[in-house]
């Protein structure tokens, strides 16, 4: 018996189907993601304020050579600060539990698959590559679902949003 566990090498293009299969897991939990969406706009927005803060500070501090009005900017920047703590806690938090459900549905349906084999798969399979390969392979694939949605999320409002700003503030600079 030859029990030489063999890999598989996969040269096909990238099948979009099997994404829109992978993010159905995802969207299983249409709560969370919709949290993690807004959590995350809201940090990129937050994100935004940073520069902005500090052109205030410059042009009305340094510029004008002042401290009238330094109370309320360092209130202000300090809110800033905590919204964006608490936005990372929150995106964090919410992107790890998803990640954790939909390794567990993928899981559950993984080994519910194994159990419906016929046992002569499993005179040719090692066990404990299949349990092995499971486990791993569940977990990046949740991983890469999970944190892959908070990725795009983010650039896409960071970069989207710095774009208007700059437009915003000088159109010909920004050009």
């Amino acid at each position: 018996m030859n029990t030489a566990i063999k890999e598989q090498e996969f040269d096909k293009k990238v099948d979009l189907s099997l994404w829109k299969r992978l993010f159905q897991y995802a969207f299983k939990y249409k709560w969370l993601v919709i949290m993690i969406v807004a959590v995350l706009m809201c940090l990129a927005l937050t994100d935004l304020a940073y520069p902005l803060l500090s052109k205030y500070a410059i042009d009305t501090f340094v510029t004008e050579n002042t401290t009238e009005g330094l109370d309320r900017y360092i209130i202000v920047y300090i809110a800033v600060i905590l919204l964006s703590c608490f936005n990372v806690i929150f995106f964090i938090s919410g992107a790890g539990k998803l990640e954790m459900n939909i390794a567990y549905d993928i899981r559950q349906q993984a080994f519910k698959k194994l159990q419906d084999l016929s046992f002569s798969f499993y005179d040719t399979t090692a066990v404990g590559y299949l349990m092995a390969r499971v486990v791993s392979d569940v977990g990046r694939l949740s991983e890469l679902v999970a944190w892959s949605i908070v990725d795009l999320l983010w650039a896409a409002t960071y970069v989207i949003g710095s774009m208007i700003v700059m437009f915003t503030l000088d159109w010909r600079l920004a050009l």
